[in-house]
């Protein structure tokens, strides 16, 4: 698996051409996000050709794909381990059809017009909160998990609010012990 940083990367740079795609890879790849970073391409913005992409880091990836292509794709699979992943295009905006798109942390908003995600993704974290438009309401996924639809145009997960441990506490002869 190749191992790369994005630190502060726009693909075109100050309006040059738009290159077929933003980042190109043909092997496993693993992508560490610094920063704030947009990759836009007349195909994709990132694309993982006969391979998978996992993303993680604490920075910011807006990645954007045009025509009939889409925002970030793999042709195996995609892990969104964490940071801030915005990715979107005309048609799905996280694609992945030979594998599956895995969330497991960080912040997605997958849009396209075409469905924001053309295969159910699978979440690995044990909780996190949802929404299907930018302006409606967030769901707890422990009251209802995301029902994956292919015409949702437009998702966004979030990790949920850690919430603090209910406490119980014992009448002891010499004070309280508290349990979680």
């Amino acid at each position: 698996m190749t191992a790369r940083s994005l630190n502060g990367v726009t693909v075109p740079k100050d309006g040059g051409n738009t290159p077929g795609y933003g980042v190109y890879s043909k092997t496993n790849l693993t992508v560490n996000i610094v920063g704030t970073n947009n990759l836009t391409g007349s195909n994709m913005g990132l694309a993982a050709v006969d391979s998978s992409v996992t993303l993680e880091g604490d920075g910011e990836l807006n990645a954007t794909g045009n025509d009939e292509e889409f925002g970030i794709g793999a042709d195996v699979n995609i892990t969104i381990n964490s940071g801030t992943i915005h990715a979107t295009s005309n048609s799905p905006g996280l694609y992945a059809p030979n594998g599956n798109i895995t969330i497991i942390g960080g912040s997605v908003i997958a849009e396209g017009n075409d469905g924001a995600f053309k295969i159910k993704p699978e979440f690995g974290s044990k909780w996190y909160k949802w929404r299907t438009s930018a302006d409606g309401a967030f769901t707890d996924s422990q009251v209802a998990p995301y029902t994956w639809s292919a015409t949702d145009k437009y998702v966004e997960i979030q990790p949920r609010e850690a919430v603090a441990p209910s406490i119980t506490t014992t009448s002891l002869a010499g004070g309280t012990v508290g349990e979680t």
